[in-house]
């Protein structure tokens, strides 16, 4: 299942959506303070939800600066990696990692195995991820919502509107500068149980989608993407593209789809930016 629940619930009264928390994402690692070359240490992603709010689906997108090389990684706490999404070189990877259960706590999610290839102080490693994935879920009776998931959407009534953009730069679930609106993507919803179909629309040149539901109930939704080359895949969620969205007291928040071309060996890694100068500093 492609997951990007919005506004996880039942029909009966709740507050509105309100506009989203940021996912705070960590990194942190330890290093000797003077290193040979060829030396290698342990970088530990973790991922940290706000106050009351969780998250399911989480991407990340780690640089690290040109004379160091990524040797291995290896996958934390019974997170798993979403098929097609990883995207890598010597010294960039990008991935989508399904969560085994909503976290609702700081949790480590990947180590990596970095070598320098020259002695020295370590620098040069930046690790993004703070929009994750467009998903929410009920934490601690809130409605919990990612970072990014108001991105060129809007909450009107019961109209729920989105964007579908190509992954190229930083292929973790978030629209960067130099990322491609998608055109000729379909959105269908499906009302539950019945399974009618209720409306659909297909994106613009601008990657742009709005559909209206008719009633407060939990309503299933495939996105195709186009069928022109290169085929496309989703970067967040499960599986396939299809998912679900429960329209609540106060109207449904957008959704917004990710997609990478099939044919790329490679993302298009760029934006490196140095932020950590020494060893054994951390990083938010």
């Amino acid at each position: 299942m492609f997951l990007a629940m919005v506004g996880l619930g039942s029909s009966t009264a709740l507050a509105a959506p309100t506009s989203p928390t940021v996912v705070d994402v960590s990194l942190s690692f330890s290093a000797p303070a003077s290193k040979a070359a060829g030396e290698a240490f342990d970088v530990t992603v973790t991922i940290t939800p706000a106050a009351t709010h969780c998250f399911e689906t989480v991407g990340i997108y780690i640089d690290i600066s040109p004379d160091t090389a990524i040797l291995g990684k290896t996958v934390l706490n019974g997170f798993t990696i979403l098929t097609g999404s990883e995207e890598s070189t010597s010294s960039a990877y990008g991935v989508t990692l399904y969560a085994p259960s909503t976290q609702i706590a700081a949790v480590d999610v990947l180590k990596f195995t970095i070598t320098s290839n020259t002695a020295g102080t370590l620098s040069g490693i930046t690790v993004n991820g703070s929009g994750v994935n467009k998903s929410a879920a009920y934490c601690g009776g809130d409605i919990g919502y990612l970072a990014g998931v108001n991105f060129s959407t809007t909450i009107t009534g019961n109209t729920v509107s989105g964007k579908v953009v190509e992954d190229l730069v930083e292929p973790y679930g978030q629209e960067d500068v130099g990322d491609l609106a998608l055109a000729g993507a379909t959105i269908e919803f499906f009302e539950r149980p019945s399974g009618t179909s209720v409306d659909s629309a297909t994106t613009g040149a601008n990657g742009l989608y709005s559909i209206v539901l008719p009633n407060i109930a939990t309503y299933d939704y495939v996105v195709t993407f186009p069928t022109n080359d290169p085929p496309y895949l989703p970067t967040t969620g499960v599986g396939t593209n299809t998912g679900s969205v429960t329209m609540i007291t106060g109207g449904v928040s957008g959704l917004n789809f990710y997609a990478k071309s099939t044919t790329k060996a490679t993302a298009e890694f760029g934006n490196l930016t140095a932020n950590l100068e020494a060893t054994g500093e951390t990083a938010t």
